[in-house]
């Protein structure tokens, strides 16, 4: 038994008031955000749950994150070519990228109402 250990009885170290709840049960669930207008100042077809994990929401924005980046770079790569970026690759990328931010800002929200109940 080392220094430390002689000091920690073993009833102690799992005790309730040294144990801390698992983070992910303490975590809000995304707010409600709408997004995918089709056109500037038109209707958002598109809405996040109010209702959905908000890792599962930081999960989902940071794998479509990846596939913007991927797909951004193919696009980028065929232009150099002198190859042609369709506008529906570029459509999709935005989507994409308002599908991403409006992830994050619904558990930015999330985040900054739960921090207000307390």
């Amino acid at each position: 038994m080392d220094f430390f250990e002689s000091f920690v009885l073993e009833s102690e170290i799992m005790h309730p008031k040294n144990s801390k709840p698992s983070l992910v049960t303490q975590l809000p669930v995304l707010r409600p955000v709408d997004f995918g207008a089709c056109a500037l100042d038109a209707y958002q077809l598109f809405r996040i749950r109010d209702d959905a994990p908000l890792l599962d929401g930081l999960e989902m924005a940071k794998s479509l994150a990846e596939g913007v980046h991927q797909l951004s770079l193919k696009v980028a790569e065929e232009v150099n070519k002198n190859g042609v970026a369709q506008v529906s690759e570029l459509r999709a990328l935005g989507f994409l990228a308002d599908a991403i931010a409006t992830l994050t800002f619904s558990a930015h929200l999330a985040i900054l109402k739960a921090g207000d109940d307390q």
